[in-house]
């Protein structure tokens, strides 16, 4: 069936309709969009990594708005009678290394909402195993938010980007799936990170 509105259909869903046509931009744009999560679950699974841990980084917005749905096993992090949000996007999953100790980061991006420009996101971290715990000591995790200033008479625009994010430590055991922290975007938005640790 020809489509003749297109304005009815989401942008992720226009995406993989030309990409299932095959139209290679469509298909770069979604594999651009959901690069990190794919390689991050391949190499769990081609791996077999003894140790997986994710940090998955959400944009929380307090207005409804239409985006895709975050994935269920992020749903029961997300359900915390302090949070007021009525949409969660997710932004970047983020693969971390190994739990044995030692310092590891990880940098990423992805397409702000509403922009076509991409955010920045980074992880950083010490690790350590001590008895039944895993620690994150150090946790750093935060986004470069672009900001997107209009020449006078909209002709040209710079883009800049502007810091968010908290550092924290945690205490977390195996198989355990948590919020580690929070930090105002502004205009209602947040960024939340949940980090899940699996020992297999």
């Amino acid at each position: 069936m020809p489509i003749d509105d297109w304005s009815e259909i989401d942008e992720e869903a226009q995406l993989i309709l030309l990409a299932r046509k095959g139209d290679p931009s469509a298909f770069a744009r979604l594999m651009q969009r959901h690069e990190r999560q794919v390689l991050a679950t391949a190499a769990r699974i081609l791996w077999n990594l003894e140790e997986a841990k994710d940090a998955d980084l959400i944009l929380a917005s307090e207005e409804k708005q239409v985006e895709p749905p975050i994935p269920a096993r992020l749903e029961p992090s997300l359900k915390q009678p302090n949070f007021s949000y009525k949409t969660y996007q997710l932004l970047d999953t983020v693969m971390l290394g190994g739990l044995l100790g030692g310092e590891a980061s990880s940098n990423g991006s992805a397409i702000y909402p509403g922009t076509d420009k991409e955010a920045r996101t980074y992880v950083s971290y010490k690790s350590a195993v001590r008895g039944q715990s895993i620690y994150l000591d150090e946790l750093r995790i935060g986004l470069e938010v672009p900001v997107v200033r209009e020449e006078p008479g909209g002709k040209n625009s710079q883009t800049s980007y502007r810091q968010v994010g908290f550092n924290t430590n945690v205490e977390m055991s195996e198989g355990q799936q948590m919020v580690v922290g929070k930090a105002g975007l502004g205009s209602g938005w947040a960024l939340i990170a949940v980090i899940s640790v699996k020992i297999e």
